[in-house]
This record gives C-alpha cells, sequence and structure tokens, in this order.
C-alpha cells in the first residue's frame, strides 16, 4: 500500500521499519569492530611507547608477534 505525499511524492509503508531493523542489526556489529580497531591501534601504540621508554630500542619481531596475538583474539573474539 503506497502512501502518497502533498508533493506527489509516493512511499510503500513498510519502508521505515526494513531501514530500522537494518540499522538495528548492522550498529551494534559496526560498533563492536571499531571498538576492536581501536582498541589494536591503542595496543600497538602502547607497544611503541614502552618499548622507546624502557628498552631504548625495539624489535620489528615483538611488534609483530604483540599485535599479531591481539588481532587475533579480536578477531577469534568478534567471529566465535
Amino acid at each position: 500500500m503506497a502512501k502518497e505525499f502533498h508533493d506527489g511524492r509516493t512511499a510503500e509503508v513498510g519502508d521505515g521499519r526494513r531501514l530500522l531493523f537494518i540499522l538495528n542489526i548492522t550498529y551494534p556489529v559496526l560498533e563492536h569492530f571499531l571498538g576492536e580497531v581501536f582498541f589494536f591501534l591503542f595496543f600497538f601504540l602502547e607497544c611503541v611507547r614502552v618499548g622507546s621508554e624502557h628498552l631504548h630500542h625495539i624489535y620489528p619481531y615483538e611488534l609483530f608477534t604483540y599485535s599479531f596475538r591481539l588481532l587475533w583474539f579480536s578477531v577469534s573474539f568478534f567471529f566465535f
């Protein structure tokens, strides 16, 4: 059933409910994913800061190892 507006446009009655249903599903998933991404970036920068302050040098393989572990945890937590 179509609804007609005063300017001649028409819209289906269920369109707004369908959009709200899609947003209710996608928004929490997107919010969780962005939280994981920002947490990963924060952890990576924290590794660089701690390594540069306390070790006066930081090895690339250490950053890769810690970052890969956190990324693996984040991905497994997000999907499983």
